[in-house]
């Protein structure tokens, strides 16, 4: 999906009141679009009049885009100049478009595909293979009440909770060393037995090995 023409926006910058997609439709991560589209006028956290842009659409079509905006598609993860299309069905975040603009690196898996930032190497959305397409996991207004909630994905942790505060803040400390601190300073909690998951992966070396019955 290519139209090859340049668009500038104007300075009549209207902000619309929303945080996260509001829309059904999900985003499909697209190789072969060279803009970011979508159909849902509510996806727009803020919206500009631009240069009527034509868009050939894969059924033959042609399509005009009037608008240009920014769509929050997590609380880390935020695309621009993204094209208003409202006769297309689909939500598309172009990959060409994603890797210029910012300092991101998408990992493809058979499954899923990760987005991280370049430098941290953290990750900030994940797409699931669906009918051979890549449709990245977002979050709704009716689980995102304000801006400010985190984004969670299959990698987060837990929540922290008072039982195990003290863990977390001082660098997941062991058990037993936790519950030396507490005899000295009350204050500290005592060191309860919850799966921490930062905990397993950080002593762990390297990914475990599928099963398999081969024998060599």
């Amino acid at each position: 999906m290519s139209h090859g023409i340049s668009f500038t926006t104007t300075n009549h910058l209207i902000t619309a009141h929303t945080s996260y997609p509001s829309n059904g439709t999900s985003w499909i991560i697209d190789s072969g679009a060279t803009d970011h589209i979508t159909c849902s006028f509510g996806n727009f956290q803020n919206f500009s009049k631009i240069k009527p842009i034509h868009i050939n659409l894969p059924n033959g079509s042609v399509v005009i885009a009037h608008l240009s905006g920014t769509v929050q598609l997590s609380s880390q993860l935020i695309i621009r100049d993204v094209l208003y299309v409202p006769n297309f069905k689909f939500n598309l975040l172009s990959i060409s478009k994603l890797l210029t603009c910012a300092d991101y690196i998408l990992n493809f898996y058979n499954f899923q595909c990760e987005i991280q930032e370049k430098k941290s190497l953290k990750t900030i959305g994940l797409a699931k293979l669906k009918h051979g397409l890549y449709h990245l996991e977002t979050y709704t207004k009716s689980i995102h009440t304000s801006p400010k909630t985190t984004f969670i994905n299959n990698f987060s942790t837990p929540p922290v909770t008072n039982s195990n505060l003290w863990h977390f803040r001082l660098g997941h400390l062991s058990g037993n060393r936790l519950n030396t601190l507490h005899k000295g300073f009350p204050f500290i909690s005592k060191y309860v037995d919850e799966n921490c998951d930062i905990c397993h992966l950080a002593k762990q070396k390297k990914l475990s090995y599928s099963p398999s019955a081969n024998k060599c």
